[in-house]
């Protein structure tokens, strides 16, 4: 995963304007934001040492240098450096993003989701956030609140880290959710006439089987696996 277009050009503009005769600079300003270069953190680390740089734009080389760090393995690091970025920026979403997934590596599935429900309440079009919490739901069993997250994912324009391989998660897990509903369908009665109840259909709680209403007769029936209700033809 590569996050140059999202702070690259900003850590660049910021260095080149304020150091134009800093002829050593020009290399680390083109390590720093690429985290699959090996001297993407030591670049970051001498930009943040030299001085030059804003300190506007200090939680930029952090961030860089949190995601160098990541790449290479070291979650210790990369995580110091993402809680340094949030420190100088709190509402810095793809630090809140970052963080989480160390906490998901680290098998700490409540602070990714916090976390990512922290770079959402930024950014409410972060579509790899809404993936990622999407696959963190799933594992723990709430499809409904996953399959919103994964379509919110699909929704939103794909922009920055990790974001069109995101989507094409959300979309995937979406199409394997979507046959389990089909096949529980087919398994009650075979039969091809399956709907989605909306929530007001719903009525009762999901998991409680509803009475079928006047006039004709409904069947309907809870996919846990898919965090549905469906209805069908009741069989004869």
């Amino acid at each position: 995963m590569r996050n140059t277009a999202i702070s690259g050009a900003i850590v660049v503009a910021s260095l080149a304007f304020a150091a134009p005769s800093f002829a050593g600079m020009q290399q680390d300003l083109a390590d720093c934001p690429d985290p699959n270069r090996p001297t993407s953190a030591a670049a970051c680390t001498r930009i943040l040492a030299s001085g030059r740089l804003p300190k506007s734009q200090h939680h930029i080389a952090y961030f860089n240098r949190g995601w160098a760090y990541r790449q290479a393995g070291d979650l210790v690091r990369a995580r110091a450096d993402f809680e340094a970025t949030l420190k100088l920026n709190p509402r810095y979403a793809w630090a809140f993003y970052s963080r989480a997934l160390i906490e998901r590596e680290e098998n700490a599935p409540d602070k990714a989701i916090a976390d990512l429900e922290r770079a959402l309440a930024i950014d409410s079009d972060f579509a790899a956030a809404h993936a990622a919490i999407g696959e963190l739901l799933e594992a723990r069993g709430d499809i409904a609140r996953a399959r919103v997250h994964y379509q919110r994912s699909l929704a939103a324009a794909p922009k920055g880290i990790d974001a069109r391989s995101a989507q094409a998660r959300a979309r995937k897990r979406l199409e394997a959710l979507d046959r389990q509903v089909e096949a529980s369908a087919t398994g009650a009665q075979g039969s091809a006439n399956v709907r989605v109840l909306s929530a007001t259909e719903k009525g009762t709680a999901a998991s409680e089987a509803v009475p079928a209403p006047a006039p004709g007769p409904d069947c309907r029936r809870f996919v846990p696996a898919a965090g549905f209700t469906i209805s069908v033809d009741c069989p004869k």
